[in-house]
């Protein structure tokens, strides 16, 4: 009721606002400029007028005209000028009066009702021929260069259960690495970039993603990789932000470009840091790119230092020391999200430091992650010999810097090779005996507690029914399916052969149906199993109504007292709750 009385209120504010603007002299001849059907930007660009347009998608961009409004900074204002020179792309593009709103944008008339599948959103992209495919400034045809000026006017609209949700003018760029730009097959795709110059500057939480969501500045569509198996880069995503690494938003979609499919595509969050200022809630922060190192010269310094200290062999790697640079339970969960999905080529993404926080600590965002949960080296036939599973691939060893990478002799350059991630995880585990209690204690949590088959079930079927409805095989989706059932026995043999745990056991937990639980710390109920290394500490008490009258615990048989058990796992063991009244 709150959330419809505000929307009322701002409706009621937008109109108020209208209605006196219409009889403010500047609003009136900017009313007829729009009736002439082309408008200057320096109209639309800035002010609350401009916003409401665009917001409503009264006008849309287009090529500026010259013919019509000639570009002579001789003849300009000396606040027409200003605006010139704070957007250069004011130079380029005007708004054309656009009586059939969202529905009538040419990414939206691109669009027909035979091109929607069942349970897919879809992204309908249109660009200008000459943008795309201009022997001399067509971004397609200029698929390796970069940088905005190699953006072009596009437009963009996004439908969910085929009702059309959002539409805009964006700068349209390629994406991808250089690989990807060469062969567009392997990965490649597009950024989206929401500028006053194209329309509105940002698209709300909500329309996109969730309403937890931020506000989206930049988007990113990649294409899914291998073709043959879909959502590869959705799920590690999934089961990323499950285990409580950083991740931009993602979906699933099908994306068109021009009115052509281009097929299954991922619909990402960029990590920018004009988009992640929005989590971060200030722009007063350090942001390094993991790759192709064009970040500002502050965050570039910054990370140089904490480079060097990270590879500082003459000072002791203990946790205490590395908590005071490191956010370790961000670098530990995307250590196990790189384990768990076998990401490859995870060496990409960014690195943040909050400089408004008083004790500011590096974290990392996860990035790139379509090479992930099938093994590409053995699909790619760089392998020889006899296949192995999908989820026997490397897992820790992608992350650790190498077997003798603590010698002495040659040990700088060695190092040097290596990501900062890289270098701390492996020095952590060899210098500090309670970092190694600490990862493997939350590695054994993670598996037992957020990648069980209640998270997996409902998104396997879910992307079942729409690989189905796409077209792809049946079997295409069971290759994740078995992977993700089977890959934490792998990594639970990792632990023991990495950090020299002993066997492990299964613990159960049975009682009446319905009895709620807190196991390990995390809500769990009556049919409970979990993985324990020999001398492992299980935790359980009673949750809910069901304390009153609770009277103690069978353990393997054996009564035990008292309404939080802490049990020490040394073999097979089953745990029941013993009631009062429910006997």
């Amino acid at each position: 009721m709150k959330k419809i009385i505000t929307a009322l209120f701002g409706l009621i504010l937008i109109l108020f606002c209208i209605f006196f603007l219409e009889r403010d002299p500047q609003f009136s001849s900017s009313k007829q400029i729009i009736h002439s059907q082309l408008v200057p930007p320096e109209f639309l660009v800035y002010g609350t007028l401009g916003k409401v347009l665009k917001q409503l998608n009264v006008v849309y961009a287009v090529s500026r005209d010259f013919s019509r409004y000639p570009s002579s900074q001789t003849s300009m204002s000396a606040s027409r000028l200003r605006l010139r020179q704070r957007s250069p792309l004011l130079e380029k593009y005007q708004f054309r009066a656009n009586p059939g709103r969202m529905q009538n944008l040419p990414s939206s008339l691109a669009i027909s009702e035979s091109d929607f599948k069942d349970g897919w959103p879809l992204l309908s992209l249109f660009a200008d021929e000459k943008n795309l495919y201009d022997p001399e400034r067509g971004i397609l045809t200029h698929r390796l260069k970069r940088g905005q000026d190699w953006e072009r006017l596009a437009y963009v609209s996004y439908y969910e259960d085929g009702q059309l949700e959002f539409a805009s003018g964006i700068g349209l760029r390629v994406h991808g690495g250089d690989s990807a730009r060469r062969w567009p097959e392997r990965g490649g795709g597009f950024r989206l970039y929401f500028r006053n110059a194209y329309g509105i500057n940002h698209i709300e939480p909500g329309v996109l993603y969730t309403l937890e969501s931020k506000p989206i500045k930049h988007l990113v569509v990649v294409k899914d990789t291998p073709r043959h198996i879909p959502f590869i880069t959705c799920v590690a995503y999934e089961i990323a932000r499950r285990i409580g690494a950083i991740v931009p938003e993602s979906k699933p979609i099908l994306l068109y470009l021009n009115g052509k499919l281009l097929g299954t595509y991922a619909l990402l969050e960029h990590v920018h840091e004009r988009q992640w200022k929005y989590h971060i809630g200030h722009d007063n922060f350090a942001f390094y790119r993991l790759k192709r190192g064009n970040s500002d010269e502050r965050s570039q310094k910054l990370y140089r230092e904490f480079s060097s200290w990270a590879r500082d062999l003459n000072k002791a790697m203990t946790m205490e020391e590395a908590e005071k640079f490191v956010d370790l339970d961000n670098l530990s969960r995307q250590v196990i999200s790189i384990a768990f999905c076998g990401t490859t080529d995870w060496r990409q993404g960014a690195a943040i430091l909050d400089l408004n926080h008083s004790a500011p600590k590096w974290f990392w965002i996860n990035w790139d992650v379509n090479h992930s949960i099938l093994d590409f080296r053995w699909e790619a036939g760089w392998l020889k010999g006899n296949p192995r599973k999908a989820w026997e691939q490397e897992g820790l060893e992608l992350i650790l810097a190498g077997k003798n990478w603590f010698v002495k002799s040659g040990k700088v350059r060695r190092m040097r090779r290596w990501d900062v991630r890289s270098v701390l995880f492996s020095r952590l585990i060899k210098e500090s005996p309670e970092y190694c209690e600490y990862f493997v204690r939350l590695m054994m949590d993670i598996l037992n507690h957020r990648l069980k088959t209640d998270f997996f079930q409902p998104k396997i079927e879910r992307y079942k029914r729409m690989a189905i409805s796409y077209g792809f095989e049946k079997r295409a989706y069971a290759r994740i399916e078995r992977y993700v059932k089977n890959r934490p026995a792998f990594l639970r043999e990792q632990i023991q052969q990495f950090f020299g745990e002993g066997e492990c056991f299964t613990c159960d937990v049975s009682g009446p149906h319905g009895i709620q639980y807190e196991i390990d710390g995390y809500p769990e109920s009556s049919g409970y199993q979990g993985w324990y290394f020999k001398g492992k500490k299980i935790t359980m008490r009673i949750r809910g109504l069901a304390r009153g009258v609770f009277s103690h615990w069978l353990v393997n048989g054996e009564r035990v007292g008292g309404t939080l058990l802490e049990h020490k796992v040394f073999t097979k063991t089953r745990i029941k709750p013993v009631f009062e009244s429910l006997n």
